[in-house]
């Protein structure tokens, strides 16, 4: 029985509310989901069975990133289709050759790219980074701003992964591989001056 059938079961009367929220009932339901998910906050399991299912969906669908997670994953960085072919012949994305570039969201306000990056020799690789305000000032961790480029619009894909992206390009979370930055990112970055992250 699937999840819709069981909340409707549950709406019949008590008893049937009773019946339809046993954990035996949601479990394979939780396996199941839970099999097809990336990334996701812990979840209490001592809660029942379907509780676990209903935060692991609002898990899946939250889009305000903490700056904790920003931080501590490492992000694939592609150009999108509709930039100049100057720069998509830059991106291994478009090219096909060599690893996919990667970036670095650093507690200290900063961005940085992998020492294999190819756009290393024609721009800078070192941006500030901020959460962006909204109108009333209010933080809004739905969306993250690098320098003065467009924001980036955080979303969540169908596997429970984090993207980023804006006209002209993307950020997604690469859970493949080691979530820290390289210990050479990290030893450079302690010579830093160690300023929070920048909100304003």
């Amino acid at each position: 029985m699937d999840a819709r059938t069981l909340a409707i079961c549950a709406t019949v009367c008590r008893q049937w509310r009773v019946e339809a929220r046993l954990d035996t009932l949601w479990r394979p339901i939780l396996e199941n989901e839970a099999s097809g998910i990336v990334y996701s906050t812990p979840i209490c399991t001592e809660l029942p069975v379907w509780q676990q299912v209903q935060l692991l969906r609002a898990e899946a669908r939250r889009t305000a990133i903490t700056v904790e997670e920003l931080t501590s994953f490492t992000w694939i960085f592609t150009f999108n289709e509709n930039v100049e072919e100057y720069w998509k012949r830059l991106d291994p994305h478009w090219t096909g050759s060599g690893p996919l570039m990667r970036r670095y969201f650093l507690a200290n306000g900063l961005t940085l790219a992998a020492d294999d990056d190819p756009l290393r020799l024609v721009t800078r690789m070192t941006f500030p980074w901020r959460v962006k305000r909204d109108r009333d000032g209010t933080l809004n961790f739905s969306k993250i701003k690098i320098s003065n480029f467009p924001s980036l619009q955080v979303t969540r894909t169908p596997d429970g992964g984090w993207r980023m992206h804006n006209k002209f390009c993307q950020y997604v979370a690469d859970f493949q591989s080691e979530t820290a930055a390289p210990h050479a990112l990290l030893a450079w970055t302690a010579n830093l001056a160690a300023a929070p992250f920048c909100t304003s």
